[in-house]
């Protein structure tokens, strides 16, 4: 991150051109993207190995941006794994009334529980 600070400069000053405001010397940090170019696949494949892992959940944003997603897909991928959470706690409390709740998915339900809804 040798160059990070001094690219951070550069956004300040900038903002600072545009809006005459200054940017909070901490706020600003910059992000670097791998140089190599490795192929969808290859890079799916590693995402889906981390998700195996439990490293990364399976719904996150994190998770659809590795994979390359944009900001759109994203947001429309994230709410629909809201619903789909919500579809399911639905059907394990309907179940819990009725004292048949059983998760279908055993490893689903641990995101079921970590992730905000």
């Amino acid at each position: 991150m040798i160059f990070g600070a001094r690219w951070c400069e550069v956004a300040n000053l900038a903002l600072h051109i545009a809006t005459g405001e200054n940017a909070n010397q901490h706020t600003l940090r910059a992000r670097w993207k791998d140089a190599s170019t490795p192929t969808k696949a290859a890079q799916a494949q590693s995402v889906m190995q981390l998700v195996s892992a439990s490293i990364l959940p399976p719904t996150s944003e994190i998770t659809y941006e590795l994979l390359g997603y944009d900001s759109t897909t994203i947001s429309r991928l994230v709410a629909e794994a809201r619903k789909n959470n919500s579809d399911e706690l639905f059907r394990i409390a309907a179940g819990a009334a009725r004292g048949t709740a059983v998760p279908e998915d055993k490893s689903r339900e641990r995101w079921i529980h970590s992730e905000e809804l």
